[in-house]
C-alpha cells in the first residue's frame, strides 16, 4: 500500500472516531468541536452553518460566534459548491427512504477556493459528510461535515508521476553523460571484477595513458604493476587485499582501502610516468562489494610543476631570510656551516672508528646548523639537519653504536645539498644586488687617503688610526645588533611552541665583537632563546594563574670585566626543575646528587643531559647548551648558569645564563672592545 493510501485510511479512522464522540456527547459539543483537528461543522441542506469549530473560523477569518451567519458552501468555487450540494442531496434522499439501504454518509476530496501558501496549489480537504442524528425542532435534517487538510498529499500525488517521469529522463541523461564521459574524459577508468580481471567497459583515455589497447580481460595486477618497481611483498599484499574485499561487505573494504596505493611510478615504454590511483567500491543489492572502480590519472606534468613551484617557494624563503639578516650574516652562516659539515664529513668518511665522542661531535655540529637555519628561515637546511640529527640521537643512546656509514653519508649529503641550494639562490638572485664587502672596504680606505692627500701637514698617527678604525669596524659587529638579529625571530619560535610572543629587553650598553666570534655568539643566543621559550617561560594560562603577564620577559644585559664582556640572559619563567635534574643524574652511572646546588645546575651543560619530558624539533636532546659550552671554550670564552633566587615549593629554581666573551681570543692577539654607553 502507498504512503498516501495509509494516510487516507488513518483519516477515515479518525472521522469515525469523531462521529462516535459527538453522538455520545450530550452537553459539550462546542468544546469537542474546537478540540478536534481539521474542520468539523454541522450544516443545513442549503449550507447554512449550525455549529462550527475553530479551524472553520480560521478558514473564514471570522469569530466563532459569527459562523452561524455564514454559508459553509461559500468556501468553494461555484463548480465545487454544486458538487458538494449534490453529495448533501444524495445523503438526504437516502435518509428519507424507508429501508435506508443506501449509504447515509459520503467521502470525497474537494478543493476550497483558497491557495495554500506553503504548497502553492488550492487547499484540498478529504470530506466526510453524513446525516447528523439530531434534527432541528422543525424536523429539518442536519449534516455533520468533517474535513481533513490533505493538500500535502495532493501535492505529493500530483508530483509523484511528474517526479518519476523526470527521474527517468534524468537517469537516461546521466547514462548518456556517463557513456560520453567514459569515452571523452582525460582520465583512465576501469572496473575490477571478482576474479581480478578488468571489465570490458573502460574509458578510451585509459589506452592513451598506457599506450596500448590490451586491457579488457587482463589481470589487474599485471596491467597496473608489471612495469613498476614495487617489491614482491608489496604486490602480494595488494593482491590479497583485492581478493579479500571483493564479494565481502563494506567494512572489509573500508578497513583495507588505505593500504591500496594512491600513487605509483609506472615505466610506460621505458618512460617514468606518475599515475594517481583512486579505488572506489561498487556494491550489489546485498551490500557486498561487487566490483572496484579504479580511476587513473597521469599527473607527471603536474608533479613537475609542483616541484618547480615548491623550489621557487623555498628559494623565496631563503631570499627573505638573507634580506632579514644581511648578506654578511648569511655568508657567515654558510662559512661556519661548511666548516662543521667538513668536520662531520671527515668523521663519516675517515678511516677512524666512529665512537661515542665522534657521534657527539656529529650531533653537536648538526644541532647547531639546524638551530641557526631555523632561526634564519632556511627551512630546507633545518629539515634535512633534523633528519640527520634523529639518526645521531639513536646512535648516542646505544652502548655499542651500530654504524651504517652509507646512511650517515646520505643524510650528510642531503644537508650539504640544501646548503648548496642556499648558496645557489644567493648567487643567482642577490649577489648582483649587494656590493662586495671587500670592494666596499677598499672604497672606504681610498676615500680616507683622498681626504688626507692634499694636507701639507699630514698627521700620520691620525691617518693610521682612521684606517685602523675602518678595518676594525668592517671586521666587527655590535653585540646588540647580533642579539636583535636572533630575537627578531622569537615570535616565530613562540608560535611554534603555542606560546605568546615574549617581550625582549635589549642591553642599554653596547660593545663591538670580532666577526670571528660572531657565529659562536649567534649559536649561543639561538640555544638560550630556545631554552627560555621552550623550558622556562610558561604557557599563557599557567602564567595567568601565577599572576604573571601572559607574555614572558627575556632580558639581556652587558657589562665589561677585566678579561671578558659578560652577556647575561634572564627570563621570568619557572626556572629549572631540580627534582628532574636529580632524577636524570641518578640514572647516569658514577654520578651523585649529593652535591651543592651550584654544581648540580652546572650539569645542564653535559652532553645528552636534558630535563625535558618530550623531545621536540627545537630542544630536549641535551645537545644545544653543550654545543654552546664547547664552542665558547674553543675561543677562551665560557657560559655559566647562575641561580637568581630560592627553590620554590614545586622544586623549580629561577636561573640566568651568563656568556663570557673573551677580550683575547688567541694568544698574542687582543681585541679591545669599546663600550658605547
Amino acid at each position: 500500500m502507498t504512503a498516501e493510501g495509509v494516510n487516507l485510511q488513518l483519516i477515515r479512522g479518525m472521522s469515525d472516531q469523531i462521529v462516535r464522540m459527538l453522538e455520545t456527547s450530550k452537553y459539550n459539543i462546542e468544546s469537542i468541536l474546537n478540540e478536534l483537528p481539521g474542520i468539523v461543522t454541522i450544516i443545513r441542506l442549503d449550507g447554512t452553518i449550525f455549529k462550527g469549530n475553530q479551524s472553520l473560523s480560521e478558514i473564514f477569518e471570522q469569530d466563532l460566534e459569527n459562523l452561524i451567519y455564514l454559508n459553509f458552501l461559500s468556501i468553494f468555487s461555484k463548480e465545487s459548491q454544486n458538487a458538494f450540494k449534490q453529495e448533501l442531496s444524495i445523503i438526504a434522499n437516502n435518509q428519507n427512504k424507508p429501508d435506508r439501504s443506501e449509504s447515509l454518509n459520503s467521502e470525497f476530496e474537494l478543493e476550497i477556493d483558497h491557495i495554500n501558501p506553503e504548497h502553492g496549489i488550492p487547499t484540498c480537504f478529504l470530506w466526510n459528510v453524513r446525516a447528523y442524528e439530531k434534527r432541528l425542532p422543525s424536523g429539518e435534517l442536519l449534516f455533520l461535515v468533517l474535513g481533513k487538510d490533505v493538500t500535502a498529499l495532493r501535492k505529493h500525488a500530483l508530483k509523484l508521476e511528474e517526479l518519476i517521469s523526470e527521474r527517468t529522463a534524468k537517469l537516461q541523461i546521466k547514462t548518456n553523460d556517463i557513456n560520453a564521459m567514459l569515452h571523452n574524459m582525460n582520465q583512465g577508468i576501469f572496473t575490477i571484477t571478482k576474479d581480478l580481471t578488468i571489465h570490458s567497459e573502460y574509458s578510451r583515455f585509459l589506452a592513451d595513458i598506457f599506450k596500448h589497447n590490451d586491457i579488457s580481460g587482463r589481470n589487474v595486477m599485471n596491467f597496473l604493476f608489471s612495469d613498476t618497481k614495487k617489491g614482491v611483498d608489496r604486490l602480494n599484499k595488494i593482491r590479497c587485499i583485492l581478493e579479500a574485499c571483493l564479494g565481502e561487505d563494506d567494512l572489509t573494504f573500508m578497513f583495507n582501502q588505505s593500504d591500496l596505493p594512491t600513487e605509483i611510478i609506472n615505466y610506460i615504454q621505458g618512460e617514468p610516468r606518475v599515475l594517481q590511483l583512486a579505488w572506489n567500491p561498487i556494491y550489489d543489492k546485498q551490500d557486498n562489494l561487487d566490483k572496484i572502480l579504479v580511476n587513473v590519472r597521469d599527473i607527471t606534468e603536474f608533479r613537475k610543476l609542483q616541484e618547480a613551484s615548491q623550489e621557487k617557494e623555498k628559494a623565496l624563503g631563503i631570499i627573505h631570510g638573507i634580506l632579514a639578516v644581511s648578506m654578511k650574516n648569511f655568508e657567515l652562516f654558510i662559512k661556519n656551516s661548511r666548516h662543521m659539515l667538513d668536520e662531520n664529513d671527515e668523521i663519516i668518511n675517515g678511516p677512524e672508528e666512529i665512537d661515542h665522542a665522534a657521534v657527539e661531535l656529529l650531533f653537536r655540529n648538526m644541532h647547531t646548523i639546524k638551530g641557526n637555519a631555523r632561526i634564519f628561515g632556511y627551512q630546507g637546511v633545518a629539515d634535512s639537519a633534523h633528519t640527520a640529527e634523529e639518526l645521531y640521537s639513536k646512535l648516542s643512546a646505544q652502548d655499542n653504536p651500530e654504524i651504517n656509514r652509507q646512511l650517515l653519508k646520505k643524510d650528510l649529503e642531503n644537508v650539504i645539498s640544501e646548503i648548496s641550494f642556499c648558496e645557489k639562490v644567493c648567487d643567482e638572485q642577490l649577489k648582483s644586488v649587494f656590493k662586495d664587502t671587500t670592494d666596499d672596504l677598499k672604497e672606504k680606505i681610498k676615500s680616507i687617503l683622498i681626504e688626507f692627500q692634499d694636507d701639507e701637514h699630514i698627521n700620520e698617527h691620525l691617518l693610521v688610526q682612521r684606517i685602523q678604525n675602518t678595518i676594525t669596524a668592517e671586521n666587527c659587529s655590535e653585540i646588540v645588533d647580533i642579539i636583535e638579529s636572533i630575537t627578531n625571530h622569537s615570535n616565530e619560535i613562540a608560535q611554534r611552541l603555542n606560546k605568546e610572543p615574549p617581550q625582549i629587553h635589549l642591553p642599554k650598553t653596547n660593545y663591538s665583537l670580532p666577526n670571528e666570534l660572531k657565529d659562536t655568539l649567534q649559536n649561543a643566543l639561538v640555544h638560550c632563546l630556545n631554552n627560555a621559550l621552550d623550558h622556562g617561560i610558561e604557557e599563557a594560562s599557567i602564567r595567568t594563574k601565577k599572576g604573571k603577564d601572559v607574555k614572558g620577559n627575556i632580558e639581556f644585559s652587558l657589562r665589561e670585566s677585566k678579561d671578558y664582556i659578560e652577556l647575561t640572559i634572564e627570563d621570568d619563567g619557572k626556572g629549572i626543575d631540580l627534582n628532574e635534574m636529580k632524577k636524570k643524574l641518578n640514572q647516569i652511572p658514577g654520578q651523585t646528587t649529593d652535591i651543592t646546588e651550584e654544581d648540580l645546575i652546572e650539569h645542564i651543560f653535559d652532553s645528552g643531559f636534558s630535563t625535558a619530558q618530550v623531545v621536540t624539533e627545537t630542544s630536549g636532546r641535551g645537545i644545544g647548551l653543550n654545543a654552546v659550552h664547547v664552542s665558547l671554550k674553543e675561543y677562551n670564552g665560557d657560559i655559566k648558569v647562575q641561580a637568581i633566587g630560592k627553590e620554590n615549593s614545586d622544586g623549580f629554581l629561577p636561573i640566568r645564563f651568563v656568556i663570557y666573551l673573551p677580550k683575547v681570543i688567541k694568544q698574542d692577539e687582543e681585541f679591545k672592545l669599546a663600550a658605547n654607553q
